[in-house]
């Protein structure tokens, strides 16, 4: 019998390519929404597949017993609900405290009334990993063994990108916390024998690019990531030229690939309380805009759009870290797109909403 998955999160940029691959494979999904107008969009979204798929509403992922009901019977859950934004106005109350409740909520849960669930998978992020007063420290390879070592307070105190590392870095800590009983309660996770009556996997992606799966609108709320690639299609980077980034370089990963990591982590007996880190490789702006050019998929009016800046001077080099993801291919089989077929297939996909907005 297929196993009953709980998502949270599946309405999202990342979650929706969760949800699909889920049901592409055959297995029974549960998404958690905040509303009935959301529970309408998801139901619509996966018509295909709607025999199984069910909704669940949540209003308040961060209240006591928010995930009681929603764990009753399946086999494992998916936490990918988190905010991500930077136009916050009170860090602690809208990135700090929801990442962090929000993970431990349905850890609760599950532990009081998710008598099978067997594994729970958290998103994380590389935000939770990335010690950002290094800067680029060159020679420098990040792996599963790094933290962020933001303060608390800092992330409350400081700017929306502080809040926002913050709060991936202090909402991985109590999913550990909870499972090592370390969390104030020593029997929080634990069942006969002291035992934990589930394991957890969390995965750290850095920056996600990739075409989207779900229904883009109007164009006007895509988030951080698809942003990102439509100021290359609108032309908004031509003014100044190549815009920096949050950094020169950074590692990326496509957000098939991050999904497929989800679903293999279900079944990998090895990813059991495992941390891996997802990348594929790293890149900069002005690398994206090197492969946008050099593609013949991308249309010669969005290529007119895009700067063309110090081509072949945006290649990652010595002079920044780099990363191992060699774990996440060994434990899960992942092997990753490369950044020329993630951003060109996520402008293609831009194009064409664009076109359907027109219509």
């Amino acid at each position: 019998m297929s196993k009953h998955i709980l998502v949270t999160g599946g309405t999202g940029y990342v979650g929706t390519h969760v949800v699909t691959q889920l049901l592409e494979q055959g297995y029974h999904v549960r998404v958690a929404v905040r509303s009935q107008s959301s529970a309408k969009k998801v139901t619509e979204s996966h018509a295909i597949h709607k025999d199984n798929l069910t909704t669940v509403i949540v209003p308040d992922i961060t209240a006591k017993g928010a995930f009681d009901t929603a764990v009753k019977g399946v086999q494992a859950v998916m936490h990918l609900a988190s905010p991500y934004s930077y136009a916050v106005k009170n860090n602690e109350k809208e990135l700090l405290i929801p990442a962090i409740r929000g993970t431990q909520s349905i850890l609760e849960s599950v532990q009081a009334y998710g008598d099978d669930v067997e594994r729970v998978v958290i998103t994380s992020s590389f935000a939770a990993m990335f010690d950002g007063s290094k800067g680029l420290n060159p020679g420098y390879l990040y792996s599963e063994k790094d933290w962020n070592p933001i303060p608390y307070e800092m992330a409350r105190d400081g700017d929306a990108g502080a809040g926002y590392f913050g709060s991936k870095k202090f909402a991985e800590k109590a999913a550990w916390a909870f499972v090592n009983g370390e969390d104030g309660d020593k029997t929080a996770a634990s069942g006969e024998g002291g035992q934990p009556k589930f394991n957890i996997t969390v995965l750290c992606p850095p920056v996600i690019y990739g075409p989207a799966a779900h229904d883009l609108g109007d164009l006007s709320s895509l988030g951080i990531s698809l942003g990102d690639i439509q100021r290359f299609v609108t032309g908004e980077l031509l003014a100044d030229g190549v815009a920096p980034g949050p950094m020169p370089y950074c590692p990326f990963v496509d957000v098939r690939d991050v999904a497929t990591a989800h679903v293999r982590s279900l079944e990998a007996p090895a990813a059991a309380n495992q941390r891996i880190f997802l990348a594929s490789e790293m890149f900069s702006y002005q690398l994206i805009c090197d492969v946008l050019h050099a593609s013949d998929s991308v249309p010669a009016e969005v290529k007119a759009n895009i700067p063309v800046g110090e081509p072949g001077k945006g290649v990652p080099g010595p002079h920044a870290f780099s990363f191992d993801a060699s774990k996440s291919e060994k434990l899960l089989g992942i092997k990753y797109r490369r950044l020329q077929e993630s951003v060109v297939d996520t402008v293609l996909n831009l194009v064409e909403a664009r076109k359907a907005v027109k219509q």
